[in-house]
């Protein structure tokens, strides 16, 4: 008799009924942040690391959001006046908060990074004055490595400015400077044909490489440029191979121009 009691006790059926309301809750809140990630993934070209930090932040904060109401209900059901504990929780939350105000700061600066996709692990990015491969993007803070080795760690409120290198291509120059007595058509014809053959030679270039003519003009020297895309993380190596190829396609075709007068240089 006691145990059928207990068993129709109407505190236990309610807690029952709660925890399974909560566990469907929980599955069909899941099953559409799902979709609407994939939507976004699909939409925004998130990659995939990015795309699981993301799900599983959202579906701890739904997990943990339902933990907190399921334990609400069942106490209400248990009797305890759950209007005063949550009074107190508030109270609680409001000085917690208060104290944990850069942090919490942090946590949605980092948050909306991601969302944002402002820049991934692995990015070349200038952030102040600092600039450096991101090695590590948390939701506290983020650390850049520098080229000579320097680790800068970052708090993600104090990230306001985001120059990312990784995300298009660059526009990187080549400088050709020759004396005037190489024949000014003559060089014209000669580094159209190079540039047309440096196109088949080197890789990791977006596009062709493009002859753009003659830069500037000093008494001695007439300056010409070429110009071409690459990925930052590529650029430094597709440079060497066009300075190489360069070197042998001027000397080709009997155009003398110094080591040293070969320029890279960047921007527009």
């Amino acid at each position: 008799m006691k145990l059928f009691e207990f068993i129709f006790n109407e505190t236990l059926i309610r807690t029952v009924i709660t925890i399974i309301l909560l566990f469907v809750i929980y599955f069909i809140l899941k099953i559409i942040l799902d979709k609407i990630l994939e939507h976004q993934k699909s939409k925004a070209n998130i990659d995939i690391k990015k795309f699981n930090t993301l799900r599983i932040l959202f579906i701890n904060l739904i997990k943990y959001f339902l933990i907190v109401v399921g334990i609400l209900v069942i106490l209400n059901a248990l009797g305890f006046k759950v209007s005063n504990i949550i009074a107190g929780l508030g109270i609680f939350s409001a000085v917690l908060a208060l104290s944990l105000q850069d942090s919490l700061k942090d946590f949605f600066a980092g948050i909306f990074i991601i969302l944002e996709n402002q820049f991934s692990i692995g990015d070349i990015v200038k952030i102040g004055t600092f600039k450096g491969e991101v090695i590590f993007l948390g939701f506290k803070s983020t650390r850049i490595k520098s080229y000579t080795g320097e680790v800068k760690i970052i708090s993600n409120r104090n990230i306001t400015e985001v120059i990312n290198y990784s995300k298009e291509y660059t526009k990187n120059l080549i400088n050709i400077t020759v004396n005037h007595e190489h024949d000014i058509n003559k060089m014209y014809k000669v580094l159209d044909e190079i540039c047309k053959s440096l196109d088949k030679k080197i890789k990791n270039i977006e596009g062709n490489i493009e002859f753009l003519g003659v830069e500037n003009i000093t008494s001695d020297n007439i300056v010409y440029r070429i110009s071409f895309k690459t990925k930052y993380l590529d650029a430094t190596s597709v440079q060497r191979n066009i300075l190489k190829e360069l070197e042998i396609l001027l000397d080709e075709s009997d155009v003398n121009v110094p080591h040293p007068q070969l320029e890279v240089c960047y921007g527009d």
